[in-house]
C-alpha cells in the first residue's frame, strides 16, 4: 500500500518535473505549449525575467497535475462505488430487501467517497496553497521586474540613481 502511492508523491514532490512513470506520463509537447504560451503572454527580457517565467509555468504546471489528482481520486471513487454497487445487487438478488441505489441513504453513506481521508485532504491543502504562494510570488516579482524594466530602471540604474543621490546631500 505504501509503495502504490510513491508515484503520486513522487509527481507532486519530483525534481523532474515531468512524470514519467508509464501510468502517468506527462507529454513534454504539451508542457512545451504550456510554457510557450505563459513565455508570449510575458514576453520576457534578461535572464533574471525569463527565469521567473520559468518558475511561473514550473508552478502552474504543478497546479493542474493537482487538479488532474483531484479528478482521478473523484474518478476512482466513482468507479468503485458503481462496482461495490452492481455487487451488491448481484449477491441482493437473493435478498428480499436491498437498498436502492439512488435513495437519500445510499447517496448519504457514498457522499463520503469523494473526499480523500483527513490525512490527505490535510496535504492536498497545504500543497495547494504552496504552490498558489509561489505562482503569485513568481507572477509579482516578475510584473515588479518589467514594469522597473520600463521605466528605465535596471539594477544598475539604480544603484547609479542612489549613488548620485548619495553625493548630493
Amino acid at each position: 500500500k505504501r509503495v502504490s502511492k510513491n508515484a503520486i508523491r513522487h509527481g507532486f514532490y519530483s525534481k523532474c518535473l515531468l512524470v514519467q512513470h508509464r501510468d502517468g506520463r506527462e507529454d513534454r509537447s504539451e508542457y512545451d505549449g504550456h510554457y510557450l504560451g505563459i513565455r508570449r503572454h510575458y514576453q520576457p527580457v534578461g535572464w533574471l525575467e525569463e527565469s521567473r517565467v520559468e518558475e511561473i509555468a514550473v508552478f502552474s504546471w504543478r497546479l493542474r497535475r493537482l487538479l488532474r489528482w483531484e479528478s482521478g481520486m473523484i474518478a476512482r471513487a466513482l468507479a468503485t462505488n458503481s462496482y461495490n454497487l452492481q455487487e451488491s445487487k448481484t449477491s441482493s438478488l437473493e435478498e428480499p430487501e436491498a437498498v436502492p441505489s439512488s435513495s437519500p441513504e445510499m447517496d448519504a453513506i457514498t457522499d463520503h467517497l469523494f473526499l480523500p481521508s483527513n490525512e490527505e485532504l490535510d496535504k492536498l491543502v497545504r500543497y495547494e496553497a504552496l504552490l498558489n504562494r509561489q505562482l503569485n510570488h513568481a507572477i509579482a516579482e516578475l510584473e515588479r521586474l518589467q514594469t522597473r524594466r520600463k521605466e528605465g530602471s535596471t539594477p544598475a540604474n539604480v544603484g547609479n540613481i542612489a549613488k548620485q543621490s548619495q553625493e548630493t546631500l
